[in-house]
């Protein structure tokens, strides 16, 4: 659903901090084509309300999981944080 890019190492001891990139894919099953047509905006939970809103379709996507699926039993949200702390 998503990729995670790091900084090579010796790049990073170069510049003196450690570069990550996170992307997601877009919209592909009709289940988020559904989830993404919800177009009401939602703050995201956690977050500071300085005003800053997401989409609600994306929102229970990044938010969602299922002990059914071998891709969601954790959120993609959990997943990516627990990537981050391990990078970081």
């Amino acid at each position: 659903m998503g990729f995670v890019a790091v900084s090579r190492e010796a790049e990073s001891r170069r510049i003196g901090c450690r570069n990550i990139t996170i992307a997601w894919r877009g919209t592909m099953s009709p289940a988020e084509w559904l989830e993404d047509l919800q177009a009401q905006l939602k703050p995201l939970p956690g977050a500071p309300d300085d005003g800053a809103r997401v989409e609600q379709g994306f929102l229970s996507i990044y938010t969602s999981h299922s002990q059914s699926s071998l891709y969601t039993q954790s959120s993609a949200s959990e997943q990516v944080m627990s990537e981050i702390l391990r990078l970081v």
